[in-house]
């Protein structure tokens, strides 16, 4: 698996940990089964684009308003951004992981 698919994942296990949410709850969610995430997250399967497109939507849907702004103006950017090219969405997600580092 590559490692930003790894960073990815481990983002997601952080912020189900952060929210004291399960893998049913976020399975449920993202219309997956808890059986996939289970194995997606333990690495035991590959992280497929539209798993990680559905995981990188709960992250940024189910954050609390406070962390978000707008609501509105976020569904927008997330649709634009699952609109992009892969490769372009990889870039957004690297740069944001940065950015997410810096104001730590």
């Amino acid at each position: 698996m590559s490692t930003s698919a790894n960073e990815f994942l481990e983002r997601v296990r952080e912020r189900m940990a952060t929210l004291r949410v399960t893998q049913e709850g976020v399975a449920k969610s993202c219309g997956l089964s808890q059986p996939h995430l289970s194995k997606v997250l333990a690495n035991k399967i590959k992280l497929g684009s539209k798993t990680q497109n559905l995981l990188a939507t709960w992250m940024v849907m189910d954050a609390p308003k406070e962390d978000i702004g707008a609501p509105e103006e976020l569904r927008q950017l997330v649709g634009r951004l699952l609109d992009a090219p892969t490769e372009r969405r990889m870039q957004i997600m690297q740069l944001l992981r940065l950015l997410d580092a810096l104001t730590r």
